[in-house]
């Protein structure tokens, strides 16, 4: 049994494009018709490729995501430790000149903490900005297989 002939689809583009996409067909010795499904083709599987390498950046910024969440654990530890020796300090001896390196010992700890947080927030920021490309690549690749599903199956014709 031959393969069903699929119905002509007229495509209206601009002179200049068809042309270019004439030359390059018969520099490829293609019809112009496969020469346009040829590069719709490769657009749609650029666009599974794209979802590829996103996977690949969400779980890297993931990762930077938890080490930064990690650090900052241990920087309010750190912090925690260092308050608690400036108010033990404080209650053997109150006077400033002695506490001074404790209350820089403290600032530093802050001043660490601080920058992490502010680096973790702009990385959970890349972290949303891929999911939401992921995201959208997914609901076009979603929409596209439930396309072609449609147009395979012979229910949905009825």
């Amino acid at each position: 049994m031959e393969p069903k002939q699929l119905p002509p689809y007229p495509l209206r583009m601009p002179q200049e494009l068809r042309e270019e996409l004439e030359r390059e067909a018969e520099a490829g010795k293609r019809s112009l018709n496969a020469e346009v499904v040829m590069r719709l083709e490769l657009t749609l599987a650029r666009q599974s490729e794209k979802r590829s390498e996103l996977l690949v950046r969400h779980r890297s910024v993931f990762r930077q995501c938890l080490d930064l969440e990690a650090q900052l654990m241990v920087g309010d530890e750190i912090l925690i430790t260092r308050e608690a020796r400036l108010n033990e300090q404080r209650t053997r001896d109150p006077s400033e000149k002695n506490l001074a390196s404790f209350h820089e010992d403290v600032r530093q700890a802050e001043r660490v903490v601080l920058g992490l947080k502010q680096v973790l927030e702009e990385t959970q920021s890349r972290l949303r900005k891929v999911e939401a490309e992921l995201a959208d690549i997914d609901e076009r690749i979603q929409t596209r297989s439930a396309r072609d599903a449609a147009a395979h199956d012979p229910k949905a014709k009825a």
